[in-house]
């Protein structure tokens, strides 16, 4: 059976002294944590997130991707409500959970940090799996390290900025990349904040009086800070001439998640591996 869907993608960063194979480590454990726990998180009056599930760890090996679930439903808490039994109304005790929950998928590849969740009418949204990431998985990450969860935004935005005629303003916020294949301005950037011992950069660059916009061809600053948003970052906004004699427009990728479409075939195989193969060749 041939299934077609669309995904987004979460990524996970881990600010610590810990390298190579230990931070990969690392994050399994803390994604191994958040799924084991299966933690409730209320996103609306009525309404409730959690992660299950974490399959597909082997003890003392790193797997390729770990499998599981996010549930969004109506939340009943904690608090005693009233039953009857036998004719009689009584008091008894309610555990936190979800009733009538919308179920979807996710995977996490270990080396690459990413968090990839299927989209699906009712599930958790992406604004809503990112709240949860950052409600809980802090009380997993050992100290002094920190844990930085960052949605990854539509591309196109940035496609457009490098295809405008004029830039003439350009305002950003990235954050180091743990390693992600990046161009050469956006190495030599990187390079500069990990220097600098920076976990986050903000930055808002307006084109002076004399020039027609921003000189973005060959800046550290403007095409660098392009080049590590992509995957590790947020263009809040941009001013630019589209094309020339066109309008000037602003726009943004700040509300925008990047969607990725998928599509795998079950009767080639694990429904999962098909899904990562598609997944990696991407990162």
């Amino acid at each position: 059976m041939k299934e077609k869907f669309n995904c987004f993608i979460v990524n996970i960063k881990l600010q610590s002294e810990v390298t190579g194979e230990e931070r990969t480590k690392e994050y399994i454990r803390i994604i191994n944590e958040l799924s084991s726990r299966k933690k409730i998180l209320k996103v609306g009056k009525n309404e409730a997130i959690q992660m299950y599930g974490g399959y597909g760890l082997r003890e003392g090996k790193i797997p390729e991707f770990i499998y599981g679930s996010f549930a969004k439903g109506t939340y009943i808490d904690g608090e005693e409500i009233s039953v009857i039994e036998e004719g009689e109304i009584k008091k008894d005790k309610n555990n936190p959970r979800l009733i009538n929950p919308v179920v979807t998928e996710f995977i996490f590849i270990p080396k690459r940090h990413r968090l990839v969740i299927k989209k699906k009418s009712g599930a958790p949204s992406e604004t809503q799996i990112e709240a949860y990431l950052n409600t809980f998985s802090p009380r997993y990450v050992k100290k002094p390290d920190i844990l930085e969860v960052v949605l990854e935004k539509d591309s196109s935005v940035i496609h457009q900025i490098y295809s405008a005629e004029s830039v003439y303003k350009i305002s950003y916020e990235i954050s180091y990349t743990n390693d992600d294949a990046i161009g050469i301005f956006g190495e030599e950037l990187e390079r500069q904040i990990k220097e600098s011992k920076i976990g986050n950069l903000k930055l808002t660059a307006e084109a002076d009086n004399t020039s027609d916009g921003l000189n973005m061809g060959e800046s550290i600053l403007l095409k660098g800070g392009l080049q590590l948003a992509e995957k590790d970052g947020t263009i809040n906004s941009a001013k630019i001439k589209p094309e020339k004699g066109g309008k000037i427009i602003t726009i943004s990728n700040k509300d925008k998640p990047k969607v990725i479409p998928i599509d795998v075939d079950q009767s080639l195989g694990s429904w999962y591996r098909q899904w990562y193969n598609k997944i990696i060749n991407l990162l």
